[in-house]
C-alpha cells in the first residue's frame, strides 16, 4: 500500500506542471472482445470512441485489432492494426490507418523480478506488476476533403504499474487493482495535421477483474499535447476512460 501515495504524487505533480496551458475534457470508451488462441497467442478487437466535452467539434471513432505473442513470462511482442475516423474541426476530418509493432518487458510479474530471476519470490510481492512497452507506429492519414494522403512515423514508450488492492496476487477473480501508466510520444518524422499531437499521457484508476472472462476499468487520464494546426499552442486534456473487456 505504500506505493499508492507515490503514484498519486506523480499525478499531482504532472497536472500542476502543465496546468497553465489550455485545458479540455474528453470522454473515452472502449469495448474489447478477445480470445486466447493458444497459451502463447492472444488476439482482441477494440471498438473505441472518443468525444470532446464542450463546444469543440472533435471526436474519434475506430477499431483496433491486436495480436500478442508471449515468448516467455517476462517478454512478449505485439502487432496492431488501427482504422479510425477523426473529426478534427467543424470543417476538417481525416481517416487514419496505422500499424504498430511493440515489445513489452515485464520487469516485475507474479513474484518474479527480471533482475533477480534465480531468486524467485524473494523480496518481491506477487501483488505488484511493472511493465514497459515500446511501440513503433506507422501512420497513414487520408484527408478526403482535399484528397491528400500522408505517412508518419512515431515511437511510444509506456511504463505501466498494477497493484492488487484486495487479493494476494493479480491472478485471482473478483480482484480490484490500482492501475497507472505513463506514456511518452516521440515523432520520428513530420507530424500530421491533427488537433492532439500527444507528447505525454498519464492514466490512473481502478480495474476490476470479475472473472477470467470479464474485466472493467475506469481511469482518469491527463494528456499533454501539441496542436497540429498551430505551431505554438499546447493543449492539456483531461479524460475519463471507460473500458469493458470480455475474453472467450
Amino acid at each position: 500500500m505504500r506505493k499508492i501515495p507515490f503514484t498519486i504524487l506523480i499525478l499531482v505533480l504532472t497536472t500542476s506542471a502543465f496546468g497553465q496551458n489550455e485545458s479540455e475534457w474528453q470522454l473515452w470508451s472502449n469495448i474489447v472482445v478477445g480470445s486466447n488462441i493458444t497459451s502463447q497467442l492472444y488476439v482482441h478487437a477494440d471498438i473505441r470512441h472518443r468525444q470532446n466535452i464542450g463546444n469543440n467539434f472533435w471526436n474519434n471513432t475506430g477499431i483496433l485489432i491486436r495480436a500478442e505473442y508471449s515468448f516467455n513470462k517476462l517478454l512478449n511482442a505485439s502487432f496492431e492494426l488501427l482504422n479510425n475516423h477523426t473529426k478534427q474541426s467543424s470543417s476538417i476530418s481525416n481517416y487514419e490507418f496505422a500499424q504498430r509493432l511493440g515489445i513489452k518487458v515485464f520487469i516485475l510479474r507474479n513474484g518474479v523480478n527480471i533482475f533477480k530471476l534465480k531468486k524467485g519470490l524473494e523480496g518481491f510481492s506477487p501483488k505488484t506488476e511493472l511493465t514497459n512497452l515500446t511501440r513503433f507506429d506507422h501512420r497513414i492519414f487520408n484527408y478526403p476533403d482535399v484528397d491528400i494522403t500522408d505517412y508518419f512515423w512515431r515511437l511510444r514508450n509506456r511504463t505501466q504499474f498494477k497493484y492488487a488492492l484486495n487479493r494476494e496476487t493479480l491472478l485471482e477473480n473478483k480482484l480490484l487493482t490500482l492501475f497507472a501508466d505513463l506514456e511518452l510520444f516521440f515523432p520520428l518524422s513530420n507530424e500530421p495535421k491533427e488537433r492532439y499531437l500527444s507528447k505525454m499521457r498519464f492514466r490512473i484508476g481502478p480495474e476490476y477483474r470479475y472473472s477470467v472472462r470479464w474485466r472493467f476499468r475506469i481511469l482518469y487520464a491527463f494528456d499533454h499535447a501539441g496542436n497540429g494546426f498551430s505551431n505554438n499552442d499546447n493543449i492539456e486534456s483531461q479524460m475519463l476512460n471507460l473500458r469493458i473487456k470480455y475474453v472467450f
